[in-house]
């Protein structure tokens, strides 16, 4: 009973903003009456701006990047069918993918979530567009192609969508209200979706359409990259990935195999918000 009237006293205390107690309340609380007390000083401070923020990690981010820079090496390799109307070299393709097949577009969509102050699930699509300026025209060397022809036409136009999967390491090297920098790194793994067309025209009634539209392999790489936040929920951020892609032969609807091998680094600028 002495105690709960003593606790009352000191909560009564604390509401008129003071606290007095004397030696003998502590004794009779302690049950010690030889124990000796010194007083305390209390003095309010301000939180430190910093340690308030610690901690304190947006979960969910949405990121859209574009593709500034593609070092992407490819090989193809055809296998026409037997009863297609061209059989065309291999080195030749090469040659003439290799000389006319461009980057058109390509852009980055990735949503990530993080587990806690580092590290972060991301599920990502990388796009990319490959096409050729207009019919590029080949020289046969011999006439392989129907009825002896020595030339023929040729356009290629592929679209690409890698959605991965992978985990990220991200640190902050600076973090005020504001205004953070933050760095990262990260491993993904990805399925490969391509929808392909090509296209031979070797004159007047004689013109070959081919089409893929399918998961045609796999994909896996790592990447790292900057992040610039402002205000908290708005940041910029660039990036480089190297990738490999590993494609199972794609037979178009007509019987004709490509094949083709693709690895290299992808450079990335992009905006996004976090929340």
């Amino acid at each position: 009973m002495k105690r709960l009237l003593f606790a009352l006293s000191i909560l009564t205390s604390i509401h008129a903003n003071e606290i007095s107690i004397s030696h003998h309340h502590l004794n009779e609380l302690t049950g010690n009456p030889d124990a000796q007390y010194k007083p305390v000083a209390i003095a309010e401070e301000m939180p430190d701006p910093t340690e308030i923020r610690r901690g304190k990690r947006k979960r969910f981010v949405i990121t859209y990047s574009q593709v500034t820079q593609s070092e992407i090496n490819s090989s193809f390799t055809m296998s026409p069918n037997a009863n297609s109307s061209y059989q065309l070299n291999n080195d030749e393709m090469n040659e003439m993918m290799r000389e006319n097949l461009e980057l058109s577009d390509s852009h980055v969509i990735a949503v990530e979530y993080f587990l806690n102050e580092n590290f972060s699930i991301e599920l990502s699509d990388t796009y990319r567009h490959y096409s050729m300026d207009g019919m590029q025209v080949g020289d046969a060397n011999g006439g392989n192609l129907l009825q002896g022809a020595g030339t023929f036409g040729f356009d290629q136009n592929d679209e690409i969508h890698d959605i991965q999967i992978g985990a990220k390491y991200s640190i902050k090297v600076v973090d005020v209200p504001n205004f953070e920098v933050e760095l990262g790194a990260k491993a993904t793994v990805g399925v490969v979706h391509l929808n392909s067309t090509s296209t031979f025209d070797f004159g007047p009634g004689q013109r070959d359409q081919n089409n893929f539209n399918d998961f045609a392999g796999y994909s896996y790489g790592v990447g790292l990259n900057a992040k610039v936040t402002l205000f908290e929920h708005f940041f910029l951020q660039g990036g480089i990935e190297q990738r490999n892609y590993v494609m199972a032969p794609i037979e178009y609807d007509n019987g004709v195999s490509h094949q083709i091998d693709q690895d290299g680094l992808l450079v990335f600028l992009g905006i996004g918000v976090q929340f």
